[in-house]
């Protein structure tokens, strides 16, 4: 499962889509570029297959971030196919957020929280 939260805070504007994908590095001084490329960049992702998409592509898997008429945006989709540990695994990874231009440019981006629980494990993207 992955929770993504994202307030008006972020800027982000009502009726936009803004694609998200988890990048293979941490964010370091919070420059989003230190993100480096998405996971599995060479893998082109169809939501009917999603064992086919790259394992960091989930807008392609669950459809962009649009937020409210407040500027909020919630997200829940459970995803069988991240990894939480291991090499190939996320955590140690960020989540960034796109601009829907030609050149998906960077519009915001977090590391990754993993939030270990008794029963289940959440991965949590909190902007």
């Amino acid at each position: 499962m992955f929770v993504a939260l994202f307030d008006k805070g972020n800027g982000l504007e009502k009726g936009q889509e803004y694609p998200f994908h988890i990048h293979e590095n941490s964010i370091k001084n919070n420059d989003c570029e230190t993100a480096g490329f998405g996971k599995d960049p060479n893998y082109k992702c169809d939501p009917s297959r999603p064992d086919k998409c790259e394992v960091g592509d989930l807008s392609g898997k669950y459809g962009d971030l649009i937020p409210d008429d407040d500027g909020n945006v919630i997200k829940k989709d459970y995803d069988a196919f991240i990894k939480l540990d291991g090499s190939s695994g996320v955590t140690g990874r960020s989540v960034v957020i796109h601009l829907s231009d030609a050149n998906q440019t960077r519009y915001d981006c977090a590391n990754i929280i993993v939030q270990n629980h008794k029963r289940k494990r959440n991965l949590r993207f909190l902007f």
